[in-house]
């Protein structure tokens, strides 16, 4: 979900009070959505939801939109 003009709003802050042009703000964004990031052990291991309980009659496997989205060649992502 965005708000309308919330791009305006940044750029008119940058434009005001910044020092940096608007890609050299975005730019670390825009490298972690393209080259991904460091999976952290406490992000690893909650992928193995350790604290889930089975479900009786649901959940009991994989979706598979999500493990299309969210695995790395349908494992979860390696920590590090």
């Amino acid at each position: 979900m965005t708000v309308p003009g919330f791009l305006w709003g940044w750029q008119e802050a940058l434009d005001r009070f910044g020092t940096m042009t608007f890609k050299n703000v975005l730019q670390p964004a825009i490298d972690y959505a393209e080259n991904g990031f460091p999976i952290t052990e406490e992000i690893g291991h909650g992928w193995q939801l350790p604290n889930a309980l089975p479900l009786q009659g649901c959940c009991t496997q994989l979706d598979p939109d999500s493990v299309d989205t969210y695995y790395v060649n349908g494992a979860t992502p390696a920590i590090g």
